[in-house]
């Protein structure tokens, strides 16, 4: 049995663009009611990508805001996608650059979530 999706309950709930990010990159993380994700290019001077939340209105519409704009220094550059433990705290991972520019695994991402 092929399963069937009905079009009428799929909608774009957001578009991105290069000040936002650009070139969504692997799946959604849902948390806390928020989806999180990032992008690969985007973002600020250097468009090393974005992290970004798209928390609900309350109306069926989303709001969306950017946690962290990759500038490709220490903080890395071309995230990929996020996760959340069992306490709540935020990992990432970015393929390049870094502290030795060979990428990084990191939760300093959690600091920006306070007050969101």
């Amino acid at each position: 049995m092929t399963p069937t999706l009905k079009p009428s309950l799929l909608s774009t709930v957001f578009t991105d663009g290069s000040a936002d990010g650009a070139v969504p990159a692997g799946g959604l993380t849902f948390h806390s009611g928020s989806i999180f994700g990032v992008t690969n290019e985007g973002g600020g001077f250097n468009e090393d990508g974005v992290l970004f939340q798209l928390t609900p209105d309350g109306n069926g519409k989303w709001n969306e805001g950017p946690v962290h704009v990759f500038e490709g220094e220490a903080d890395g550059a071309v995230p990929s996608p996020v996760i959340f433990d069992a306490a709540g705290n935020l990992y990432g991972e970015a393929v390049s650059f870094g502290e030795y520019g060979y990428g990084l695994i990191s939760n300093s991402l959690q600091s920006r979530l306070a007050g969101r």
